[in-house]
């Protein structure tokens, strides 16, 4: 029986052994009958760097490649792959991009630090040639974000030295810890491993109805106090930067896009200062969406809605 799609990031310094450990990875999952992921998909981002620079890097190409990087994980995971993303993805945020696709269309994901260390890094890069210049590999390290150092939805499920385990042993702590979660989810939270979305990104866990009005109460009482500082400040863009980063410490993902941002200017645009008005609204929609919670509630929109509720209110 087939399961849900499921996405691994795989993040690392150069010459770490990401790539190898991905195809392996690969194949011991496609031949796991208990998983039936017979089509397991990598997203090579360095493949799609070649494609797109067609000779040297290029920086300003940078964007263009992490997005058709998230367009081909997406079409995979909607197919019901499993999909292995390959890449350095040393910054919190790149893995962010991965991770939001992930709470999107409710998708559990997986993150695997790479941690070899730079010095064995550099010795494996020299066997190979030099592919990499090892300055480079020092400047990775040193901008390297960690992942779960700063943020709770980043903690990995696995942190793997390569240099002190071999390939097939990790593959084989994977497939068990997966398996553990998949079909015994109770299981899983008495071991000592770090478990990114179960036990830590509250909009993937099967929260009770209360503790989701809770979550839900904080995010819009949250969403007033930025909201009062955009009419001190007068810096939307500024605020609505602050108001995500001051969730994603709670390890609280949420939908943020230019819309948005329009839709607070309008709500601004009418509302203005009056706050007690915007509390009153805020309280009402808490009230309707009660009613509309049930068990598989993902509150990664609840700002859309939460805004949407608003429009429809000042704008009747």
């Amino acid at each position: 029986m087939k399961k849900n799609p499921i996405m691994i990031i795989i993040c690392g310094l150069p010459s770490s052994g990401k790539t190898t450990f991905a195809n392996s990875l690969k194949r011991a999952i496609e031949i796991e009958n208990e998983f039936n992921y017979k089509n397991t998909i990598i997203i090579d981002i360095d493949e799609i760097r070649k494609e797109i620079y067609k000779t040297e890097f290029e920086p300003e190409k940078e964007k263009e490649v992490r997005q058709k990087a998230i367009n081909l994980c997406e079409y995979n995971l909607l197919k019901g792959n499993c999909v292995i993303v390959d890449d350095i993805n040393y910054y919190s945020s790149m893995r962010h991009n991965f991770i939001n696709l992930a709470i999107k269309h409710d998708i559990i994901y997986f993150i695997i630090y790479i941690s070899t260390p730079k010095e064995v890094c550099k010795t494996w890069n020299a066997k190979r040639g030099y592919f990499i210049p090892n300055d480079l590999i020092d400047q990775i390290s040193d901008r390297f974000e960690i992942p779960g150092k700063k943020y709770k939805w980043d903690r990995p499920f696995l942190n793997i030295n390569l240099n002190e385990i071999s390939i097939e042993k990790a593959n084989t702590i994977f497939i068990k810890k997966l398996k553990e979660y998949i079909f015994n989810t109770d299981k899983i939270k008495k071991n000592n491993f770090n478990i990114s979305q179960k036990c830590f990104n509250l909009n993937i866990v099967k929260l009770k109805s209360e503790e989701l009005i809770n979550r839900i109460d904080y995010i819009t009482r949250k969403f007033i106090t930025f909201y009062v500082k955009l009419i001190i400040e007068k810096k939307p863009n500024e605020m609505i930067k602050k108001y995500k980063l001051d969730l994603d410490k709670l390890g609280i993902i949420i939908d943020l896009t230019e819309d948005n941002l329009k839709d607070i200017l309008i709500v601004y645009s009418k509302i203005g200062k009056d706050i007690k008005k915007l509390n009153i609204l805020r309280r009402n929609f808490i009230l309707k969406i009660q009613n509309q919670i049930n068990m598989n509630f993902n509150i990664y929109n609840i700002l859309n809605l939460f805004l949407d509720f608003i429009k429809n209110q000042i704008l009747i």
